[in-house]
């Protein structure tokens, strides 16, 4: 087993070293899709909430990745607010826009879908989290 500069072998992940979802460098259109964990607040210089989520590589939810977060954005705070842990997500990055509120303010503009919370996956049993894959089916919300 392989060590870490402190000694630590490789079984242990150090918190708050998850990848961050590169919206804006992956460009409009970008998508990610995964399952829900949860929300932490106040974190960084901004006090910005960042959720994390157990990323997938496509809306079959059949290969999954790593454990991923995304940093808030008021558009997302909003659409976030009601996630329930071990709900499916799929998020799609559309770019700037120009608000309507603030002359001359833009932000990022994001579609986002979910499961219902009565679908949502136990995160506490591996059976369920095995099965992610299986229901429901992203496919007819995604179709391009």
């Amino acid at each position: 087993m392989a060590e870490n500069e402190h000694g630590l072998s490789d079984k242990w992940d150090e918190v708050g070293k998850d990848p961050i979802w590169e919206f804006v460098k992956e460009g409009a259109g970008a998508k990610f899709f995964g399952v829900y964990i949860g929300k932490e607040e106040n974190v960084g210089p901004n006090s910005s909430n960042l959720y994390s989520f157990i990323r997938y590589k496509d809306q079959d939810f059949l290969m999954r990745d790593v454990a991923f977060s995304i940093w808030a954005t008021t558009l997302l705070d909003t659409r976030f607010k009601n996630f329930v842990r071990g709900e499916q997500v799929a998020i799609i990055y559309l770019g700037q826009k120009a608000s309507e509120q603030r002359k001359g303010a833009s932000y990022h503009n994001f579609e986002v879908y979910h499961t219902s919370p009565e679908k949502a996956v136990d995160l506490d049993r591996e059976v369920d989290v095995a099965n992610i894959g299986e229901e429901p089916d992203l496919d007819t919300l995604l179709e391009e």
